[in-house]
């Protein structure tokens, strides 16, 4: 049987590397791409475990063979403990599930290594004898129990959140969930072949086939989306007006003050080059990036606006990240439909703190502000919001709140969460 189980296992270790490989060129680094690499590189190294006993069973090297059937023992908790996360990260990506699903399986698994740490001493689980014969110990079978403990926390989670899911998503879900336990019931009676890691080949297999796969599909179209987002309000922020307005106010500098014209000039060619370059941009950038575009832009408006606008920035927080080209059209919006409204102008202020849970930054101003049903949601200004909104959702999982009282001004509020915000 030793032949059989060497020849099922290096084809599960070749079909695993294959798939390993085809993850790591076509997938783009997300969590959930790293999670399910982890899943495969764990299950290569238990096989590999598995075939290094192989060749050394029957051996008076006992010492090698009592360390591979602990790594073997140690890879199996730790792999059921990262499908848990797996499972958390694509309902999270559909919805919203608690964390205390996969803290279960951590503690349950975290639990079962240190017993396999103690059955090195004890040998409660397996033992071998001086001709490197193995023999089953007497709680062998709670090795199994956590195993199945820790494969039930993730049946729960699966549906519990089911509504959360599409039909197509159960099957390969709940595939790595009741193979290996087949494999396991049916090695209690045939412990001669491993059929329990041969049955966590075949689910990880029928994962990527029909989840991963489709997701990274999915996550290619998206990214396209996005790169399609930010083109349409790079090239909303190019408008013709602005442009001219720019333009004359740089061409009447030339006369008055050169070197205000020069450096206007130099802030026009940064902001045009910030928002070309947005166009491109998929990944989130420093917040310090968007500050700095911002502030080619409010040099601009300050050269036509002069006294009438006036801007504060109370930056508390800077050691985050955040969609390219996001504070800009708010503080755009905030000046043209409520700062410019106004004869006397007013004040635009632009914030940032760090809470517990999130980076928050904060766009707001004095000007005439709209009612709930008035906003100004044609043209431009639509655009430009639904474009911050989406790649907010899209590339830190960020929210836009818009607040305005009529005669007093609006705020518009962007929440970044930390784990997203941190990149």
């Amino acid at each position: 049987m030793i032949q059989v189980n060497i020849a099922l296992e290096t084809f599960c270790l070749l079909l695993l590397l294959i798939m390993l490989c085809f993850s790591l060129y076509s997938s783009r680094k997300a969590k959930l791409d790293i999670l399910f690499e982890t899943m495969l590189g764990i299950t290569m190294l238990t096989l590999g475990a598995d075939v290094t006993y192989y060749f050394f069973a029957d051996t008076s090297n006992i010492n090698l063979l009592y360390f591979v059937n602990f790594c073997s023992f140690s890879f199996g908790f730790l792999l059921s403990a990262c499908y848990a996360q797996y499972v958390l990260e694509y309902i999270n990506l559909r919805g919203s599930a608690s964390k205390w699903y996969a803290r279960v399986p951590i503690a349950v698994a975290l639990v079962a290594f240190i017993l396999v740490v103690v059955q090195m001493f004890n040998h409660m689980y397996f033992s071998f004898d001086e001709e490197g014969h193995y023999q089953r110990g007497a709680l062998f079978l709670l090795d199994t129990a956590f195993v199945l403990l820790i494969t039930l926390c993730a049946i729960v989670m699966i549906v519990a959140n089911r509504k959360a899911l599409n039909r197509s998503d159960l099957f390969p879900l709940l595939s790595y969930c009741i193979l290996p336990v087949l494999a396991i019931v049916l090695q209690i009676f045939i412990p001669q072949i491993t059929f329990v890691l041969l049955a966590t080949t075949l689910s990880l297999f029928i994962i990527y086939s029909m989840i991963h796969v489709e997701y990274t599909r999915r996550l290619k179209e998206a990214e396209m989306a996005l790169s399609n987002a930010g083109l349409r309000i790079a090239m909303s922020q190019i408008q013709p007006h602005f442009t001219y307005n720019a333009l004359a106010s740089i061409a009447q500098l030339c006369t008055i003050d050169p070197k205000a014209a020069q450096r206007a000039t130099v802030d026009f060619s940064n902001y045009l080059r910030g928002n070309l370059d947005s166009a491109n941009s998929t990944e989130p950038i420093p917040f310090s990036m968007e500050l700095e575009h911002l502030n080619h832009y409010l040099s601009i408006e300050k050269l036509r606006f002069e006294e009438r606008l006036n801007v504060e920035f109370d930056i508390g927080a800077t050691e985050f990240f955040i969609p390219a080209l996001t504070v800009q059209p708010l503080v755009e919006n905030a000046i043209k439909h409520g700062i410019c409204k106004r004869p006397d102008g007013g004040t635009v202020k632009v914030s940032s703190r760090e809470e517990e849970k999130a980076f928050v930054v904060t766009v707001e101003d004095d000007g005439v502000g709209f009612e709930k049903g008035d906003a100004p949601d044609g043209g431009g200004a639509h655009i430009g919001i639904d474009n911050v909104r989406q790649r907010l959702q899209a590339m830190v999982r960020g929210e836009l709140l818009l607040e305005s009282e009529k005669g007093k001004g609006t705020r518009a509020t962007i929440t970044i969460p930390k784990a997203e915000g941190l990149n």
